[in-house]
């Protein structure tokens, strides 16, 4: 039964929801909240060893490196602090950034389209409902996709009667990733060839302080170095950052979706423009959720030369890239459908990230039936996750010394939140 406490919290002050949608959620919402999981880490682990012997010397990349990389320092290693698994540690500094990704079993090969581009580490959480049925299918795939079986370590979450635990799932390949760098990335998307190091070519830009800052000014404007008294006190800013500290930086890989076969997608940024052109090829979720994707910019990415700056507004989801070691885990009382990823942005934002969107950059979404989710309706989730994100938002803005009275970025304020107005 639904404990009385929790049905009594989440529907406390809120508005009735529209037509069509339970004030009360399902048991599973509310199991979701407090449930644990039973995972397996590293149940598969890639074969992947030395960088070097992975790029295929044939078949040069087609996305030119950032030729201004300027870094000198020697802070570019992976140090891994979250105790990985230690057979997963032979060569690791070979490798600048690991996609981690969420999947179950029947879709795993879109990850082996994946691995056969991007050629570097993979963290993938796979969610089993029935291990009798899907560990003997997920063998069977491997054996058909040796790009996975070589680059993908594959970690394990058993199902627990909730519905899809999407953060759960992303925390659990976060934590087992090869590198501190990680990219999180949806399982059906393709990157072009040679990505992982058109990455890495722009290493410099995660490690701005106070005495390089003004070589990078003209792409992060306002940063406001300040002592530590200052960025700690409520009235302090997000543009802040502590003087004996680094500008936290993310990278945004701006995204598109086509419905062309995998193998016909480009690798280069002017094919892509070419086929976006022919309408071939379209950014993501533009018609569906403006304001998710908007602040990348795509008009000034189809021309821009440089990184440039996205400016955080609510509900901004990019596709990013991001140090683990300097940001919290995903939420994980959001399952489901509906603010999973956006919520952690907005956390992001209130740490004082800068969002940098690379301008040869992209991933492509492989068109495919629109997903069914476990549980109630997909309308009905997402009210029901909002229902969580009015809890998250000022939870969040305590956290990082934030009046959560107070309007910080354009987020909703507490008596605003259940509404439809986010999309």
């Amino acid at each position: 039964m639904t404990n009385n406490t929790f049905i009594n919290l989440y529907i406390a002050n809120k508005p009735p929801p529209p037509n069509g949608v339970s004030k009360i959620p399902d048991d599973d919402f509310f199991r979701g909240l407090e449930i644990e999981f039973t995972t397996h880490p590293f149940y598969i682990n890639a074969t992947i060893t030395d960088h070097h012997q992975n790029i295929d010397d044939t078949k040069s990349s087609p996305i030119r490196n950032n030729n201004n990389n300027n870094n000198n320092d020697s802070n570019d290693s992976n140090n891994n602090n979250n105790n990985n698994n230690n057979k997963n540690k032979n060569n690791n500094s070979q490798y600048f950034v690991t996609v981690v990704t969420q999947s179950t079993v029947d879709r795993l090969y879109k990850v082996g389209l994946m691995a056969s581009k991007w050629k570097a580490p993979i963290s993938i959480a796979l969610y089993i409902k029935n291990r009798d049925i899907e560990l003997p299918l997920l063998t069977k795939i491997l054996n058909e996709n040796p790009s996975l079986k070589k680059y993908a370590d594959i970690h394990l979450l058993y199902s627990n009667q909730t519905r899809y635990p999407v953060n759960n799932l992303r925390n659990l390949a976060i934590k087992y990733s090869r590198t501190d760098l990680v990219f999180v990335m949806d399982a059906d998307f393709i990157p072009p060839y040679g990505f992982h190091d058109y990455i890495a070519s722009f290493k410099n830009y995660l490690h701005i302080n106070r005495s390089n800052y003004k070589q990078y000014q003209k792409v992060l404007a306002n940063v406001d170095f300040v002592d530590r008294s200052t960025f700690t006190s409520i009235n302090h800013t997000i543009q802040m950052v502590p003087e004996d500290e680094e500008v936290k930086v993310a990278f945004v890989v701006p995204s598109f979706s086509s419905s062309f076969e995998p193998n016909l997608l480009p690798d280069d940024k002017p094919t892509l423009l070419s086929m976006v052109s022919q309408k071939k090829v379209e950014p993501s979720n533009l018609k569906v959720c403006r304001k998710c994707h908007s602040p990348t910019n795509f008009p000034r990415w189809v021309d821009a030369k440089e990184p440039f700056e996205a400016v955080y507004s609510w509900i901004y989801e990019p596709y990013l890239i991001f140090d683990r070691t300097k940001t919290e885990w995903f939420d994980e009382r959001l399952k489901g459908y509906g603010f999973d990823k956006n919520t952690h942005t907005l956390m992001m934002a209130l740490q004082g990230f800068r969002f940098l969107v690379l301008p040869e950059a992209y991933i492509v979404h492989i068109n495919h039936r629109e997903s069914t989710w476990e549980g109630p309706k997909q309308h009905q989730q997402l009210w029901d996750s909002l229902r969580m994100v009015c809890e998250i938002i000022p939870e969040g803005k305590k956290r990082y010394n934030f009046d959560p009275l107070k309007r910080i970025i354009d987020e909703p304020l507490a008596d605003e939140c259940y509404s439809d107005a986010h999309w």
